[in-house]
């Protein structure tokens, strides 16, 4: 086997595994050729930026594992998501029941709540809570259940029950990748449980995402593109991929820097 068709094969091999790891003794015995081979072909594929080296192995570049936490995404692609926020924000009226899943980009539209006096949000967001008990904007309910400290979110069934027992005239929901092929994923169940739960309870739905989350598939799927009324996006989102959705009935607003 040549040296660049084993390297295609670790690839394959690498974003099959359900793990979305693989260690570097497994891809030897898998290959037949000594560790330090494996190695070499590891530090190729890595200064082409198709995988990341960790310590005895190797995690695909798109993996779960490669996602950073709440505090260093806020500040990516942060122009985008500020826009999408402000864009957000205006599809909110006055006396509006909404709820704002916990994110960076969700984030945004909490901090663009301060024209309103009476609406009630419902999230799960420890982040987003403070922000709002800074603004006041009206009612504000805050999902129960176990923190994910990292995330400063509450997930699992405790806030996902909760959510249903309530009427909702918006759900905003934030997404680590979306596409065509698996819909609205997340990388942990009890978060993408929380969402789900969100999606159902409101009158309408919508998906807040940058364009670097486009054709991004993480482990859990949350809910076909359809369980959407509209998606909010930036400007660089792949323009073929907006008329397929706006052909399948979903409002696409582009937020312009």
């Amino acid at each position: 086997m040549l040296a660049e068709e084993r390297r295609q094969k670790i690839l394959e091999q690498v974003n099959a595994d359900e793990r979305g790891s693989i260690q570097v003794v497994e891809l030897s015995q898998i290959f037949g050729v000594t560790g330090m081979t494996i190695r070499r072909d590891l530090d190729i594929l890595e200064r082409e930026s198709r995988i990341r080296r960790v310590h005895g192995g190797v995690i695909g570049i798109n993996s779960d594992m490669t996602w950073a936490p709440f505090s260093e995404r806020r500040k990516e692609f942060i122009s985008e998501k500020r826009q999408i926020g402000k864009m957000a924000a205006r599809l909110i009226k006055e006396g509006d029941r909404v709820a704002l899943d916990s994110g960076t980009t969700t984030m945004q539209i909490a901090r663009n709540l301060g024209m309103f006096k009476d609406i009630t949000v419902v999230t799960n967001s420890l982040s987003i809570a403070a922000v709002l008990s800074q603004i006041n904007p009206g009612k504000l309910i805050m999902l129960g259940g176990e923190t994910r400290l990292d995330e400063m979110c509450t997930i699992g069934s405790i806030p996902a029950n909760q959510v249903s027992q309530y009427n909702l005239d918006k759900a905003f929901i934030g997404t680590t990748g979306f596409s065509f092929e698996k819909g609205v994923t997340d990388s942990l169940l009890p978060e993408a449980e929380v969402k789900l739960a969100m999606i159902r309870s409101a009158r309408e739905a919508i998906l807040v995402a940058d364009s670097s989350k486009w054709n991004i598939q993480r482990f859990i799927r949350v809910a076909e593109l359809q369980a959407f009324h509209t998606i909010i996006s930036d400007g660089k989102l792949d323009k073929n991929a907006i008329k397929i959705l706006q052909e399948q009935g979903i409002e696409v607003l582009i937020a312009d820097n």
